[in-house]
């Protein structure tokens, strides 16, 4: 794994995401974190204009994903109660890491953001009953550009805790695989999500 950009910004393996570790201290009334500064994810590569903030609230066994954006979207999540397994997905067609995931327990205690680039995919599975994911968004959410890739799918490979039992949508359950969402041509470009990303930062 490559060196931390930042003493709180770590680059995880795929290209462009990162694993930001919150700040902050606890006292008798509780605690005050921050979670991320534009300043520092720009010295990190990244800069994102935020577009919407959405929250999901999820039972124990939720499955929320794999999601990504056809039009190439960059997002921020943290999970600010509960816990959850939090993944990073690499569906950006053409990438060299193409398929790479990458999985990150959130929440518990473990106060941390994942910063994923546009065409990496999303999803995570909830540990706890009122997990709560906070999602940053460089556009605002569109239904219609939204593509889902099957979580369970064998060619890409994501160890979920066998000890949890998934509560999923038919629409995640029946979603088509990585190889099917290829040749459909259902998945971002790679060449497309780094002009988008160039153009954010930009």
């Amino acid at each position: 794994m490559e060196p931390p950009v930042h003493e709180r910004i770590q680059p995880l393996g795929i290209a462009g995401a990162l694993l930001i570790e919150a700040a902050g201290s606890a006292d008798e009334r509780g605690g005050f974190f921050e979670y991320l500064r534009a300043a520092d994810l720009l010295a990190a590569g990244f800069e994102m204009a935020v577009a919407q903030v959405s929250c999901s609230l999820s039972v124990q066994g939720a499955l929320r994903g794999i999601a990504v954006s056809a039009i190439p979207q960059a997002k921020v999540v943290a999970c600010v109660a509960g816990e959850v397994l939090d993944v990073a997905v690499d569906l950006r067609a053409g990438s060299p890491t193409f398929g790479a995931w990458h999985a990150e327990r959130l929440g518990n205690g473990r106060r941390a953001a994942i910063v994923l680039p546009p065409g990496v995919g999303h999803a995570f599975l909830s540990l706890a009953d009122g997990s709560s994911v906070v999602y940053l968004l460089s556009h605002p959410h569109n239904p219609q550009s939204e593509r889902r890739v099957n979580p369970f799918d064998p060619d890409i490979g994501i160890a979920w805790p066998p000890e949890v039992s998934p509560v999923i949508t038919s629409r995640d359950a029946g979603a088509p695989g990585l190889r099917e969402s290829l040749e459909a041509e259902l998945l971002p470009g790679y060449d497309a999500c780094l002009t988008a990303g160039q153009h954010e930062a930009g």
